[in-house]
């Protein structure tokens, strides 16, 4: 194979794209239909990621709302 990736797998390129999906908002549902998963297992780390990404950042922002540093 001329681009030097014989023997590998859509996997990393799958992983990413999803993980870009779900940090937009995209529902686990429409991951399904997009990548073609059947079980749920396989779009849960995504999930998983991003919501903490959204929730680090909506915390970071609340934060600076309320000026507060106190936890």
């Amino acid at each position: 194979m001329a681009t030097g990736l014989m023997n590998r797998s859509a996997h990393a390129p799958r992983k990413a794209a999803a993980s870009v999906a779900a940090e937009n908002g995209a529902t686990e549902a429409e991951r399904d239909a997009i990548f073609g998963w059947t079980e749920r297992r396989i779009p849960s780390p995504c999930t998983s990621k991003a919501n903490r990404k959204k929730l680090a950042y909506g915390g970071v922002a609340e934060l600076e709302r309320t000026g507060s540093t106190n936890a």
